[in-house]
């Protein structure tokens, strides 16, 4: 069993570890370890984090930018458990979308309610952002509509959707 909670200013060291060693991005976590959750392994003692996931935030639309769990800890189901945790947080972040460049089959993300868009969609301050710009070319781009009433003044919210029969 792995513990998920946001991650705080102690957490920097342990997250930029874990991204460098997955080769990854590691630049401004120092910045905003707030938008970063940590997964740590309490079995292990001193607890050990094992994962992270980290989201920009541009205005009131947000990046899903790194997603790491350790070799030792990857399955299915953590790997899913992780992702619906990192759904419910940005939905309290009262963005209006989150964004992601899928790196794996994004009908995994369209279990949660993510649509594949063309890069055209992306909003200037996502397409311009330091992860899309490295990214360019791979991976699918996908967005989670949060608030409907900026764009349709329905005021209806997406709730996650189970791939589950």
């Amino acid at each position: 069993m792995f513990a998920i909670r946001k991650a705080c200013t102690s957490d920097v060291p342990a997250i930029m570890h874990l991204l460098k060693e997955a080769g990854m991005n590691e630049q401004g976590v120092d910045k905003h370890p707030e938008h970063f959750l940590v997964v740590e392994d309490p079995g292990k003692s001193p607890v050990r984090t094992v994962g992270t996931v980290g989201l920009e935030v541009h205005g009131d639309v947000g990046l899903l930018r790194s997603f790491v769990l350790d070799q030792t800890c990857w399955n299915g189901k953590t790997s899913m458990e992780l992702l619906h945790v990192v759904f419910q947080f940005v939905r309290q972040m009262e963005l209006t979308a989150v964004y992601l460049f899928a790196g794996i089959d994004p009908r995994v993300f369209e279990a949660f309610g993510f649509q594949g868009i063309s890069p055209d969609e992306l909003p200037e301050a996502i397409r311009n952002s330091d992860h899309a710009v490295r990214l360019a070319g791979s991976g699918s781009p996908m967005v989670l509509r949060l608030r409907e009433e900026s764009m349709s003044g329905s005021g209806n919210e997406h709730e996650p959707r189970s791939s589950h029969p």
